[in-house]
């Protein structure tokens, strides 16, 4: 495990930040594929786009985490699961607020 600087910081923040938001917007999709692909298709959601913005943002995630912190920070991805056995509930909406 390394230092971390001030400017290596920012750019770690702002990598959360954007990856948050995009997650955020995704609450509602996810929501749905947890029924099923082909019904949250029956409902609107374009399944391949939910998929592929979801596992593009936990990869750039994790990277910069990895690449900054050193594998221990990789551990930190358990935190919505934690929140989630917590929680006692799979709604992303109220997952992704104690998250961080």
């Amino acid at each position: 495990m390394r230092n971390v600087t001030w400017s290596e910081l920012q750019i770690i923040t702002v990598a959360c930040a954007i990856v948050l938001g995009l997650s955020m917007l995704l609450a509602q999709p996810l929501n749905a594929l947890l029924l099923g692909e082909r019904y949250a298709g029956s409902l609107g959601v374009n399944v391949r786009r939910v998929h592929f913005l979801s596992l593009s943002s936990v990869a750039v995630l994790s990277g910069i985490i990895t690449a900054y912190c050193g594998a221990i920070g990789f551990a930190g991805f358990a935190a919505p699961h934690l929140a989630r056995g917590l929680l006692r509930t799979a709604d992303h909406r109220v997952v992704l607020r104690p998250a961080p």
